[in-house]
């Protein structure tokens, strides 16, 4: 498991310490940096400020972003992130309170690599929490990946890609969207390459389906279906689009079809 630090980007003192408990719980050992308004934050990425002197190349494991901080933004945080090539595939989590749309439209316009909504319940925040870190710290040491194309030569040139990456060692395939829920029931993947287009249903309802199997597997959506329109129902269906986080999967993916990436990490689904 990578030992890189979490940085965490939290003025709230409460949200701070359901935070620190949730991973703590979930048995995530990595060393926890806490900043409390943006300036902070982007001192500790760059090295200035109070963090002057540390290597800005030494980038945390992800960054669990709040955007309603003091002096500057989350928002206006992400977007610096982006903009240093330091930090540019920098993994980064908005956490938020916000259920403003726009919050959601600006952070993935931004580049967030995922938009999750704060559980008001303590037990709930919790829970949303650990898997979060989860999540993130799985992606690292991904071993067994589960493809699901129609196209026998498109499930080639995803092992192909992927071949060589560190930790993917196991390839389940499916091309067909009976044979995918079936593979998703019988085994627990540590993440899934999916294009919904099976012809058998929605791409929605595959989502929906793979979900209900497996609350909390990670979903990688590959499709060249560019309309607006259908990333957002796939937004609605529990799809966040990244920006290539640097993690072993998502980057040569995401090199090799520019622009057909999103990702499903929502442990639930809603219409």
């Amino acid at each position: 498991m990578d030992n890189r630090v979490i940085l965490l980007v939290e003025d709230n003192p409460r949200d701070e310490t359901l935070v620190l408990r949730a991973l703590k719980q979930g048995n995530i050992v990595n060393d926890v940096v806490v900043t409390r308004d943006g300036f902070e934050a982007l001192d500790y990425l760059f090295g200035t400020g109070k963090y002057a002197g540390r290597d800005p190349n030494a980038t945390p494991q992800f960054v669990l972003l709040d955007l309603k901080l003091p002096n500057l933004d989350g928002l206006e945080v992400l977007r610096k992130i982006r903009a240093d090539r330091r930090t540019k595939y920098l993994p980064v989590v908005v956490f938020t309170t916000s259920d403003e749309e726009e919050d959601l439209i600006n952070s993935y316009n931004l580049g967030a690599n995922s938009y999750v909504r704060k559980p008001l319940d303590p037990e709930q925040f919790l829970h949303a929490t650990k898997q979060l870190g989860l999540y993130w710290l799985v992606l690292n040491q991904v071993a067994k990946i589960l493809i699901v194309d129609a196209h026998e030569v498109v499930r080639d040139g995803v092992k192909k890609i992927l071949e060589g990456q560190h930790g993917a060692t196991t390839f389940g395939e499916a091309g067909n969207a009976t044979d995918a829920l079936r593979l998703v029931r019988e085994q627990d993947w540590d993440v899934a390459v999916v294009d919904p287009h099976l012809g058998e249903r929605s791409e929605v309802e595959l989502l929906k389906a793979m979900k209900q199997i497996r609350p909390h597997l990670p979903v990688l959506v590959l499709s060249m279906h560019s309309e607006e329109q259908f990333a957002r129902r796939l937004l609605r269906a529990g799809a966040l689009s990244p920006e290539c986080p640097r993690e072993p999967v998502i980057p040569p993916l995401k090199s090799s079809f520019p622009s057909a990436l999103y990702n499903a990490t929502c442990p639930e689904v809603s219409d």
